[in-house]
């Protein structure tokens, strides 16, 4: 089963015009100095007024990443030039969260990975610090709640599978399974147990869920993925995707 992104444009569509608490900041805070381009695949200065996704999810056990020692070492003078080619191996989560930016007819993706300076100390600081603002500005976070490592993806993107749900014919009816609430999948995830990443949900305003079920929305106002809920702080309908 793959990700539906036909409802995924639909559920971000009607945050966008339903939900001004939602929006995020225009111009964007500078809070960041560097992007990936979706559509080149490379890193690029950011600038305010570009729209951006983020994406959060758990490093996990990774093979050393030389990105940014490579950089250093090849630069001609003391400034980096930009923009910057990204890698032929990328890890399965940031090769689909690309391909899901790509989907949604956006552009830019921010990952810490390839847009903190991992080598230069002093840059890395000063862009940890602001985390806040750079997930607070973002027009929607992408979270990796399945697995324990960037190289597990987003189930329904790439080479990940979801799980499928079981069907049976019973006269002309016909009984499917149900997945259980994707609330209580994201609070057992790795992803759940990290402080960081839980940071990094508090502050974005549009959060997107990938499990190995299915996606989930989750907005300031709204949360959508299988059947309709009602409490008393909102009202959600919920479709399976």
């Amino acid at each position: 089963m793959f990700a539906d992104y036909v409802s995924i444009k639909h559920w971000l569509e009607f945050c966008h015009s339903s939900h001004s608490q939602c929006l995020p900041p225009n111009p964007r805070p500078h809070a960041h100095s560097k992007l990936i381009d979706c559509q080149t695949e490379q890193v690029v200065r950011a600038l305010p007024e570009y729209e951006y996704v983020a994406l959060s999810y758990v490093w996990g056990k990774m093979p050393n990443n030389n990105f940014w020692t490579d950089v250093h070492a090849e630069k001609a003078s003391s400034e980096i030039k930009y923009p910057i080619k990204l890698p032929r191996r990328l890890s399965h989560v940031l090769h689909d969260a690309i391909s899901v930016v790509r989907e949604l007819g956006l552009r830019y993706l921010w990952a810490d990975q390839y847009c903190i300076d991992q080598f230069d100390v002093a840059q890395k600081m000063a862009e940890i610090g602001m985390i806040h603002s750079i997930y607070e500005g973002a027009s929607l976070t992408i979270i990796a709640a399945a697995g324990d490592s960037a190289d597990y993806g987003l189930p329904g993107v790439g080479s990940r599978v979801r799980n499928s749900q079981s069907k049976l014919a019973v006269g002309d009816r016909t009984l499917i399974t149900t997945f259980e609430d994707p609330r209580n999948v994201i609070r057992k995830s790795t992803w759940m147990g990290r402080g960081w990443t839980l940071q990094e949900a508090k502050f974005s305003r549009r959060r997107l869920y990938f499990t190995d079920d299915q996606v989930y929305f989750e907005c300031s106002s709204h949360d959508l993925s299988g059947i309709n809920i009602c409490s008393s702080r909102r009202t959600a309908t919920r479709g399976l995707r």
